[in-house]
């Protein structure tokens, strides 16, 4: 598990081998199973880029994004299928919250489950009325390779 927080860069190669298959075996095919690690959570980051990193059978989300602001990552790699008859459960690409700027270039998933999950923006602050801080639909999706 890596955990950027504050104004890092990461370029080259990475891989993170989640070795899933022991999990996704163990779970089959039921419901979200607590305590597997996402494998990159951006925290309270700014002006953070990410580049050239492969993902292999992660064993929860690929990455968490929150409370982050301007946040790049780019040349992507991420594959979660399974080996067996049993499913990835959850294994989400890319998760964000609470954040602003973030842009995915050169993106490449083969995924278990969750590949193309909606994506939500918060457009007012959570006061418990008349704002539900979820569920506002973006329109006009790019995907650029």
């Amino acid at each position: 598990m890596l955990c950027f927080r504050g104004s890092p860069t990461s370029e080259g190669s990475a891989l993170f081998d989640g070795q899933g298959q022991i999990w996704i075996d163990q779970n089959r095919n039921n419901a979200n199973r607590q305590g597997r690690p996402i494998s990159l959570t951006i925290w309270k980051g700014e002006n953070i880029w990410v580049d050239g990193i492969t993902w292999r059978q992660s064993q929860f989300w690929h990455t968490y994004v929150a409370h982050s602001r301007t946040v790049t990552m780019t040349n992507l790699d991420m594959n979660s299928t399974s080996n067996s008859k049993w499913k990835a459960v959850n294994t989400d690409e890319v998760n964000t919250w609470n954040s602003r700027g973030v842009r995915i270039g050169n993106w490449t998933v083969t995924g278990g489950d969750n590949v193309n999950q909606p994506i939500y923006v918060t457009s007012c602050i959570y006061s418990y009325s008349n704002c539900d801080s979820s569920r506002i639909p973006i329109t006009g999706i790019r995907w650029e390779t």
